[in-house]
């Protein structure tokens, strides 16, 4: 009885053998079975490369000179044409000057007034400083005299300033060319607004040559 199980046994471990050698190896395929998979292969290589970038941009000479105004006004003629050669000086735009014209003769007016009031107090000053020495006249009347004279000399001084503010604005009204270059195309037309120092008017730009 031992002998046929251990027989039995020796029986089943050769039909296992033959199973197992019967069977392809995984990968290797056969017949009937799948084929092996493909592998796609790189070759690494090692290389320098330039790191670039791309904008959109303009250009533009760098004598370029924009050419805006002081005042705020309106734009009353164009005096050069687009494009014609200037001279450092010549007149390009001419603004509305009335109003500007206006202020200095009203500023002007307050000045020669300010100056006979000087004038008046100056004069009453010197009268009273030698009465007031012969104790005719009170302290009180020579300080007031002092001051008003003070007061009015520094008025004086007030209305010229003011006086030579309305005539820079009303001079600011004639633009001329602050080089010599080229006129570009006009930005804007007479009867349009321009507004102090933000709307652009023109660009001069520099020449190749000398100007006739």
């Amino acid at each position: 009885m031992v002998r046929f199980l251990y027989g039995a046994l020796i029986a089943l471990a050769f039909i296992q053998v033959g199973d197992t050698h019967a069977q392809p190896a995984p990968g290797k395929g056969g017949p009937g079975g799948p084929p092996p998979p493909e592998v796609a292969v790189a070759k690494l290589t090692t290389e320098k490369v330039t790191v670039f970038e791309e904008y959109v941009g303009q250009t533009d000479a760098a004598d370029t000179v924009e050419i805006r105004s002081r005042i705020t006004a309106l734009l009353d003629r164009q005096v050069v044409a687009d494009g014609q050669a200037v001279r450092k000086g010549q007149l390009l735009f001419v603004l509305d000057r009335e109003a500007f014209a206006a202020v200095y003769a009203q500023v002007t007016a307050q000045l020669a007034q300010a100056e006979a009031n000087h004038d008046n107090s100056k004069q009453v000053l010197e009268r009273i400083r030698p009465l007031a020495k012969e104790q005719a006249v009170s302290q009180q009347d020579l300080d007031a005299a002092v001051a008003k004279e003070r007061n009015d000399a520094a008025l004086v001084e007030v209305m010229r300033a003011q006086q030579r503010t309305a005539q820079l604005n009303l001079s600011y009204t004639e633009i001329v060319a602050p080089r010599d270059g080229l006129m570009s195309r006009a930005q804007v037309r007479p009867g349009s607004m321009v507004t102090q120092g933000s709307t652009l008017l023109a660009t001069r730009r520099p020449t190749t040559g000398k100007l006739p």
